[in-house]
């Protein structure tokens, strides 16, 4: 008869009399506090049952980290000061890459990782481990940051949310400046690259979905994305799960609705899940949304997976494998005045070079996704107060000829196309 290791005070006398331990059948073997089965849904501390037979001589319970020591830690700010900081305080690495003055992104030796008005997310080349995060204005972006990463970090601990990962962090001055440097943690920082991913994973992502949306629920995680939520590389377990990285925890909210719904510049929660994964998250949320509101913003992320689907098929179509493969398209037969014609040849050239440039890591559908810019230089022959405008009929001229497949995102400044 195996005994199994329990976490708590709880009583599992009840599964003792079993033959063996894969009479469980819930989901990697976990119940609730009350030894019951405990579905995706359920959102409070969850245990996993294990034979020592399955643990070796040392009956360790293996479910992300030990949960013995989880629990027997008082997760108070300054525990969580002391584990964010761990191997950060005094790593020598840090000092020599601190810029002394404002940072500017363009610079030689520095990669932009993620965008923002209010600050910079970059990493150094000379030290690509670390990623930096400075405030463009004012350090509030790196004070609020570090508040938010916190309370995530004690809600992750109490709620035993470990397939959720939290780079090390520290703050350093200088010149009067603050500073948040993190560990680099072993992700593709490419939204097309995670979108792929997430889809990809599906199933083996489900457990990281449902703490996620625990944690939106409990403390009002907010502004999520592609951009800052990633699937951290090698992190498949012997239950099949795979873990999700918080690149870049920027806030919480009072209104964990921010959370699932997103923003406008932020997917949110439901604009990163599949159609599998949405009954779980809606139940997760409650009554902190409604269901019209968890109704339209889950139509709007099923018609980005219909169009990624679309996409997939269309570039099946024109015989698109890498991604690298250039656009050969004939101008004479598109539909547009004559005097635009030059600057459709410069639109197909432009998107050639920049998905010949393009990062091979990336999945075809990233390669093929480019920025066209009034200001760049291939464009600077044809400048005028109407360039943009001009751009816009361009490339809507090239969609209708089959070349592009859709525009994606559309400003005063920029027209993101997805070739």
């Amino acid at each position: 008869m195996p005994h199994f290791v329990s976490t708590d005070s709880v009583n599992f006398q009840q599964y003792q009399g079993l033959p063996d331990s894969l009479k469980f059948m819930s989901y990697g073997r976990v119940v609730d506090e009350n030894g019951n089965p405990a579905t995706a849904e359920y959102c409070g501390r969850r245990y996993q049952l294990i034979a020592k037979k399955e643990c070796g001589k040392k009956g360790v319970l293996r479910f992300g980290q030990p949960l013995p020591r989880l629990e027997s830690i008082a997760w108070d700010e300054a525990t969580c000061i002391d584990e964010l900081e761990r191997g950060m305080r005094d790593d020598p690495r840090i000092d020599p890459i601190l810029p002394q003055e404002p940072v500017d992104i363009r610079s030689p030796g520095i990669t932009s990782l993620i965008a923002y008005e209010d600050s910079h997310v970059y990493s150094v080349d000379a030290a690509p481990q670390f990623v930096i995060t400075e405030g463009i204005i004012s350090d509030y972006p790196v004070t609020y940051r570090r508040l938010a990463t916190l309370k995530v970090m004690e809600a992750c601990k109490r709620l035993q949310l470990n397939q959720l990962v939290i780079p090390h962090s520290v703050i350093r001055t200088v010149r009067n400046r603050n500073l948040l440097i993190a560990e680099r943690l072993p992700v593709h920082y490419s939204i097309a690259t995670q979108e792929e991913l997430f889809e990809a994973f599906e199933d083996s992502l489900t457990e990281a979905i449902r703490q996620l949306a625990v944690l939106v629920r409990e403390i009002g995680l907010s502004l999520i994305h592609h951009r800052n939520v990633a699937v951290l590389k090698g992190s498949k377990d012997s239950h099949g799960m795979r873990k999700l990285a918080l690149l870049d925890i920027c806030g919480v909210s009072e209104c964990p609705a921010k959370g699932f719904l997103g923003t406008r510049s932020t997917a949110g929660l439901i604009g990163l899940i599949s159609l599998k994964q949405a009954r779980m998250v809606r139940k997760i949320a409650g009554d902190t949304i409604t269901d019209e509101q968890f109704d339209q913003a889950f139509e709007e992320r099923g018609v980005e997976l219909k169009m990624r689907k679309l996409l997939k098929a269309f570039h099946k179509t024109i015989e698109i494998y890498t991604g690298k493969e250039p656009l050969y398209v004939d101008i004479t037969k598109l539909v547009l005045d004559p005097p635009l014609l030059p600057l459709a040849t410069a639109v197909i050239d432009q998107v050639n070079q920049m998905i010949a440039q393009s990062e091979d890591v990336l999945p075809a559908i990233g390669k093929r996704r480019v920025w066209l810019k009034p200001e760049d230089p291939c464009f600077k022959r044809f400048f005028s107060p109407e360039l943009q405008n001009q751009l816009g009929k361009v490339t809507e001229a090239l969609i209708a000829r089959g070349a592009f497949f859709a525009i994606l995102e559309k400003n005063d400044r920029s027209i993101l196309i997805q070739a």
